[in-house]
């Protein structure tokens, strides 16, 4: 069987983002992608109208079901929405120790709100020590640490006080000819750089680039080349984007795939 690969997300009916948007990046890679639903959330490319969480009963029941028959080589982490969610997902994974990458989704492109106030506490106190990477913009870093971030080596270091094992921050919401991507774990550290695409706003570039970084993983690559390969399909997905609906573009999958260097598996 491929590599199996969960997202643990909310739903977005246009595909722009969320777990639909997930699995399609994942099928990109070549690995077998499971959809975990912690919400059902009602959205398009201008606003989020309307958000149903999952109990965390269901949630749980999905992620036990997966285990016996699709256990994962890596798991990807995007919308919790509330503290009851994020619990529910952080107990789980201590059963299921796999490389994880957490997208911390905060709020929607829109503005709208996707992790409430005691989601955010629960985060930092219970998820982040079991996260393998987590994968915040600047806006999502100014909410972990509490302030405005004009240094991402120095708002790395803070965010690894957290508690997670490495840290990329998405210099995207920044400015200057190149879009540059910071990553540490302590010890080490690297920038990954692309040419920034002006003029067009997007939707769903966080979760392709984390559910991106989590296949990589499932394939084994070390976590840099994961990293390096994630944000070259990111950006040819932005350059290859034909598609825009309500001022925002749809990143174009599939005819990005990046060329993986996989290894053999049973």
């Amino acid at each position: 069987m491929r590599p199996v690969v969960w997202t643990i997300a909310g739903t977005d009916p246009s595909g722009a983002a969320g777990v639909f948007a997930d699995l399609s990046v994942l099928a990109d890679f070549d690995v077998h992608g499971c959809g975990v639903v912690t919400a059902v959330v009602a959205q398009n490319n201008s606003a989020v109208s309307r958000i149903q969480q999952v109990s965390p009963a269901v949630l749980r029941a999905q992620m036990t079901s997966l285990t016996e028959g699709f256990p994962p080589q890596a798991v990807k982490i995007g919308m919790l929405g509330r503290a009851a969610s994020v619990r529910a997902v952080a107990e789980f994974l201590k059963t299921v120790r796999v490389f994880t990458a957490c997208d911390p989704v905060m709020i929607s492109s829109s503005g709208g709100e996707l992790l409430d106030g005691p989601g955010r506490t629960a985060l930092k106190r219970h998820l982040l020590p079991l996260v393998d990477l987590l994968t915040p913009n600047i806006p999502e870093a100014q909410m972990l640490v509490g302030h405005p971030v004009d240094d991402l080596p120095s708002a790395a270091a803070e965010i690894l006080a957290l508690g997670a094992k490495s840290v990329l921050i998405k210099g995207g919401h920044a400015s200057g000819e190149e879009s540059r991507d910071y990553w540490t774990d302590g010890s080490d550290s690297a920038w990954f750089s692309a040419p920034r695409i002006t003029g067009r706003e997007f939707r769903g570039t966080g979760c392709a680039l984390s559910s991106a970084i989590a296949a990589g993983i499932a394939q084994g690559l070390p976590l840099n080349t994961a990293v390096a390969e994630a944000k070259n399909y990111v950006t040819e997905a932005m350059k290859r984007s034909a598609t825009c609906v309500q001022g925002k573009w749809i990143l174009a999958a599939g005819s990005a795939r990046p060329l993986l260097r996989q290894k053999p598996h049973a």
